[in-house]
């Protein structure tokens, strides 16, 4: 269970970064080997005691690490390149404040950045005290810039750590605006109050959209985080990663999804979710994905992620491998996934054991393979093994009753920050109903009849506000109404709490054209995820309720129709027009066939981070992720499928990477997406046309494309779509 009230899990990504900037011992320039940070820094000292500092351009004064050859374009032609980025800026200490409320060592740097200037001199401390309101506001029409970031309302950014804050969206950048308003709606056949009060469900052949499309993107998405060997490399710009990601006791965690656009981490809490909901879309929507023919599509990257919860639990040991990577050296990469170990340091591997359990990740670890043997039950022997694996899991997870939250590792601690918890038993009902679908052993069922009891005294009583990776309170309403006979009427009454929310418009906040906003923080993840399971609980209704489902299905249609185009602009890149070109995604940015800064690095000054003292160790960034964060150019690559992460409450387009709040689209995040888009689909005869690979820019032009696409999905038909010819011995990324 994750934190309720207005504290929501994924906001705890700001508790997390903010606490990681203002620790002074932590180094910025942690995208390099460890010896090499003590050879930069000691450069450094060096060239700011030098009385001919100023004259000196800052790349050409540090010795740049080079990346592994392995990680260039094997194609016998080289790296797309530029003149070093900020050359003209040299090592001058004379400290301006940005208007992000960051110090940087000169006014060169901070136009570098492309950050509009406060004032001269260092950023002083607010004088102002934490906000004391218990954010129980919600997102509101005046939002408040801190620290960079656009926050819903001045309680929105107390309750996320930040002292003080200036009324209004961020200014984040001096070279194009903050943000674009979005033209006038297409809102033509349905407003919020007909959509949340029709009790007649739409003609099935008057599709909007055509659903199947989407979801065939939106599986590109996933393709785009894939981790490990990429056996059928789709994308031109994605290849092997990870390759050394071995567990201390040998596990192979080279496999799985990478957590969010901005972070190569892989959490156990959202890997485990991504496989949960992407299953139980499968097993919901069927119909839907045969539409679009991405079963086989879907069913590969389901297998992708669950093989890579296998191999992270060892049954004997009662070991699972909870968190793989730093988030400190992590986030301080902008190169692409395939260079990673050519930059930033063996990524560490830390565990929930016996000795150090953790009941919420061991529990979703268990359903997300409980699902997986549902959906591949044609599979016997592959089934048999994910049911052995969740069972295990399963036992795991309750014998050792625990919080990760209560973990004094410092690993954990990782897990701790970014995807806090409150609790484990929605997670232990979770695993137990899905079990029990698995198996039909009742005693699974009374497992999750009990946790849910106690689950819910822990909330008194509470529907909840939200579904997502750390709280399944509102999907087991869904889930437990389809399983348990007995109880139906219970968890159908409390299905029906949970959706009044939103049907409402008012108990769960709404923006000016309908879309929920039940925090600003990645808010089309919850939003998704109302709609994935107003239409699961709508489709298991519609007998004995045809109007409330009715009105399930119009609401959940509204949502996914505003993401789409309905709001005026679409919000998923490479669908529709006007589409989000500024996204918080490193490797469609700097990918490892088009990176013209690698290896490049940028003195940024003396300042660790927003109103932190002067300190004796330089801030050294990798140039390419200030010239991602300043917005320079639109991103290199199509990220089909990419959703964008929240709107404004007036339907406005936050245009700036750096406002990761809004920009940012996670893994875990897609998946409630992609069911939705299923549902749809599955319903609708009209409009829903297959989709293939081949009617995509999938990089395979690119001058710098290292081989020729290896799926038959790529290739069928691809006229005109062929890459370069491929080099005598195929690249594989040994360094990623």
């Amino acid at each position: 269970m994750s934190l309720t009230g207005r504290f929501r899990p994924w906001q705890a990504k700001a508790l997390s970064l903010a606490w990681l900037l203002s620790a002074a011992l932590l180094i910025s320039c942690a995208h390099v080997e460890a010896s090499s940070v003590r050879q930069l820094s000691q450069s450094f000292s060096q060239i700011l005691s030098s009385p001919a500092v100023t004259s000196q351009p800052i790349i050409a004064s540090v010795a740049v690490p080079t990346p592994a050859p392995a990680a260039a374009p094997a194609n016998g032609g080289s790296a797309i390149s530029g003149p070093l980025f900020c050359a003209a800026c040299d090592t001058t200490y004379d400290p301006v404040c940005g208007q992000d409320d960051a110090t940087y060592g000169n006014a060169c740097v901070l136009e570098c950045a492309k950050v509009p200037l406060a004032y001269r001199g260092k950023c002083s401390k607010c004088q102002q005290g934490k906000n004391a309101c218990g954010c129980t506001d919600g997102p509101s029409a005046a939002p408040v810039c801190a620290d960079g970031l656009t926050w819903s309302s001045a309680c929105d950014a107390g309750c996320n750590s930040h002292l003080c804050w200036t009324p209004g969206v961020c200014n984040y950048t001096s070279n194009q605006p903050s943000l674009v308003a979005t033209k006038a709606g297409l809102l033509t056949s349905t407003s919020f109050a007909d959509a949340t009060s029709s009790t007649q469900v739409p003609d099935a052949v008057a599709a909007r959209y055509n659903y199947a499309e989407v979801l065939h993107k939106t599986f590109v998405f996933f393709e785009s985080q894939k981790s490990g060997n990429l056996t059928n490399q789709r994308l031109a710009w994605r290849s092997d990663s990870c390759a050394d990601c071995i567990g201390d006791y040998g596990e192979d965690l080279t496999g799985g999804y990478y957590e969010s656009g901005g972070s190569y981490l892989k959490l156990g809490m959202p890997a485990a979710h991504t496989v949960a909901v992407m299953g139980w879309g499968l097993l919901a929507f069927h119909d839907g994905y045969a539409k679009a023919n991405e079963t086989t599509i879907a069913r590969e990257a389901l297998k992708w992620g669950a093989n890579y919860l296998v191999n992270a639990y060892n049954a004997s040991a009662n070991r699972f491998a909870a968190v793989v990577g730093n988030d400190t050296e992590d986030f301080d990469y902008y190169g692409p996934p395939e260079e990673y170990r050519a930059h930033v340091p063996v990524r560490p591997v830390f565990y929930i054991s016996e000795e150090d359990p953790g009941s919420e990740i061991s529990g979703e670890a268990a359903a997300a393979l409980a699902v997986s043997a549902i959906v591949f039950q044609d599979d016997v022997a592959y089934s048999t093994l994910l049911l052995q694996t969740a069972k295990s899991l399963y036992t795991f997870a309750t014998s050792k009753p625990r919080s990760y939250m209560d973990s004094n590792s410092t690993g954990i601690g990782i897990h701790k920050g970014l995807y806090p918890s409150t609790g484990f038993y929605d997670e232990l009902a979770w695993a137990a109903a899905w079990l029990y679908k698995a198996t039909s052993d009742v005693a699974y069922l009374a497992d999750a009849q009990q946790y849910y009891q106690k689950w819910e005294a822990s909330v008194n009583n509470y529907a909840g506000y939200t579904f997502e990776n750390g709280e399944k309170g509102p999907a087991l309403h869904v889930l437990l109404a389809q399983l348990d006979s007995v109880n139906h009427g219970l968890f159908v009454g409390k299905a029906k709490e949970f959706f009044d929310q939103y049907l409402s418009g008012s108990s769960i906040p709404h923006n000016d054209r309908g879309l929920s906003i039940p925090y600003h923080w990645g808010a089309t993840r919850p939003t998704t995820a109302a709609a994935f399971l107003a239409l699961v609980h709508a489709q298991a209704i519609k007998t004995s309720d045809s109007q409330y489902a009715a009105r399930l299905f119009n609401y959940a249609q509204l949502q996914i129709n505003y993401l789409l185009g309905d709001s005026g602009r679409s919000w998923v890149v490479g669908h529709g027009s006007d589409f989000p070109q500024y996204i918080w995604h490193k490797q469609s940015y700097n990918s490892y066939i088009d990176w013209p800064t690698r290896g490049q690095l940028l003195w940024m000054g003396l300042d660790r981070a927003p109103l932190d003292k002067k300190t004796s160790i330089p801030v050294i960034k990798q140039a390419g992720g200030i010239e991602m964060v300043a917005n320079q150019l639109p991103q290199r690559h199509i990220c089909y499928g990419y959703l964008f992460a929240a709107p404004t409450l007036s339907s406005e387009l936050i245009l700036a990477r750096k406002d990761y709040t809004y920009a940012e689209a996670t893994t875990d995040g897609s998946t409630c997406f992609a069911g939705a888009l299923a549902g749809l689909a599955s319903y609708f005869t009209n409009n829903q046309t297959a989709i293939n690979d081949c009617q995509l820019d999938l990089g395979w032009t690119h001058p710098n494309a290292t081989m020729t696409p290896k799926s038959v999905n790529n290739t069928a038909g691809c006229s005109g779509l062929q890459a370069a010819p491929p080099p005598a011995q195929p690249l594989v990324a040994t360094q990623g």
